[in-house]
């Protein structure tokens, strides 16, 4: 019996073509024809046919070496399904305040028969170029051995843990849970707690926590997680703050020097080392970025001599940029764990301007009605898309403060959206709490609208009627 008829195939040539684009993957993404012919059992003569076929029709392209990889018609089918999943608008940006807050990298996965089918990552945007980045659309993993798969797992009736085993058991790592009923425990324990842990079981060095993520009607759907360096996810996330005596020196890209003075060692719970003094400017007078890690010594004779204790070695993982520090006496040395920190509660972000402007599209024009938030475009969503009286479209794109890069990226929203024809023609409104002179230039140059948002007023919280002037 073959593959396809056990798998219940019924037009076996479709089957035949479609099994051998499904070879094409992250983790091969790059075929021969010869190759192929190996690998599914299939004469080369049909191999070539179907390849041909698939090249003319643009889902597979042509390499200079001769082989074959996926054509740029695949990235139409991967907007589509992006746009139908709906998930980028509802946690985007979760996921950047998620990664604001914990200081590294996001991923947002579906469950995808045994394995985790990644879709989405948020980088914290102050470490980008610190972090390494990835994207990672499309990229799966097994559910068995990373945070997100154990937390959508745990998630789900227990009759369907079975149905979700590996059909092949690889220890990744030394830490990797092997076995049912290991796998098995390992999800009662975290349906019991809430969150699932990666402690380096798929990736050296690596952890993440994972949790499950449900729609409104209480669904399972998907998952989000938190990864990051052993030195930062670690147990006991703990804040050290050193009063001390020092000198500080600072080797790397740029050389910096501290005479000795009373000053404020802060170490926090990712790593990160920052010197601060009493007075002057609220950042620090000196700092090593995470990933580094901190040594201390003893003073060498010498330095004992000079009066110093010890000595504070901070070396930077990847850069190698070295924070010395001299220590020469220690008034206050304390460690506390912070816990969970909430985030800064901003009032009136872009967020809560475009759902106020969406509920009141009357100030963009009276005879204005709202088509959709976030209004999906090839390089990203529009703010909101609305629709005259004369049926011409309006693409508006809401920001706090209004500058060049906001009308630039307007700009590119308009060039995409023109190419629609269904909804042409496409006009543009630049709306914010305040415009900068050469944003509203710019705009008006390329013949973009200007409007200015009241965000008090559009709350009812500074209505014009309730004043005298």
């Amino acid at each position: 019996m073959t593959v396809n008829e056990e798998k219940g195939i019924k037009v076996k040539s479709l089957g035949k073509a479609l099994n051998l684009l499904s070879c094409f993957t992250t983790k091969h993404s790059a075929w021969g024809i010869s190759e192929l012919s190996e690998y599914l059992g299939i004469a080369k003569s049909n191999v070539h046919n179907i390849v041909s076929t698939f090249c003319d029709m643009g889902y597979l392209t042509r390499t200079p070496d001769g082989r074959y990889t996926l054509g740029l018609k695949m990235l139409e089918f991967a907007f589509v399904i992006n746009q139908n999943l709906g998930y980028p608008n509802a946690v985007y940006d979760i996921m950047v305040e998620t990664a604001g807050q914990t200081d590294e990298i996001v991923y947002f996965g579906l469950p995808y028969g045994k394995s985790v089918l990644y879709l989405y990552v948020a980088h914290p945007l102050h470490r980008i170029g610190v972090l390494p980045y990835r994207d990672i659309l499309g990229e799966t993993a097994p559910m068995y051995c990373t945070s997100l798969g154990k937390a959508m797992l745990s998630a789900m009736p227990e009759e369907e843990w079975e149905n979700r085993l590996p059909e092949e058991w690889i220890q990744f790592q030394p830490n990797t849970i092997l076995g049912r009923n290991a796998l098995f425990a390992e999800l009662c324990r975290v349906r019991r707690q809430g969150f699932a842990v990666d402690n380096c079981e798929h990736d050296a060095n690596v952890r993440c926590v994972g949790v499950p993520v449900y729609n409104v009607k209480g669904e399972l759907v998907a998952g989000l997680s938190t990864s990051g360096p052993v030195s930062a996810m670690t147990d006991d996330k703990l804040m050290r703050l050193v009063i001390t005596k020092c000198a500080v020196d600072y080797a790397g890209r740029l050389d910096a020097h501290l005479e000795p003075a009373i000053r404020l060692i802060m170490v926090k719970a990712d790593g990160s080392v920052l010197v601060h003094a009493d007075g002057g400017s609220y950042k620090p007078l000196n700092w090593m970025s995470a990933p580094c890690d901190l040594h201390t010594r003893e003073a060498t004779a010498e330095e004992a001599t000079a009066g110093i204790t010890e000595v504070w070695e901070v070396v930077h993982r990847k850069t190698e940029d070295k924070l010395n520090i001299q220590v020469f006496s220690v008034y206050s040395d304390i460690e506390y764990e912070f816990g969970n920190e909430p985030g800064l509660q901003k009032d009136g972000v872009e967020a809560h301007l475009q759902a106020l402007l969406a509920e009141q599209v009357e100030l963009v024009g009276a005879d204005m009605r709202l088509v959709r938030r976030e209004y999906p475009t090839p390089i990203g969503p529009v703010d909101l898309m609305l629709v005259n009286s004369l049926g011409e479209h309006i693409a508006v794109e809401v920001k706090r403060r209004g500058e060049i890069d906001g009308v630039e990226q307007l700009t590119r929203y308009l060039e995409f959206l023109r190419r629609d024809s269904t909804i042409t023609p496409v006009h543009g409104v630049f709306a914010a709490q305040e415009i900068k002179p050469q944003a509203r230039t710019l705009a008006e140059d390329r013949g973009i609208s200007c409007l200015i948002l009241d965000y008090d007023e559009m709350r009812g919280l500074n209505d014009a009627a309730d004043r005298l002037f």
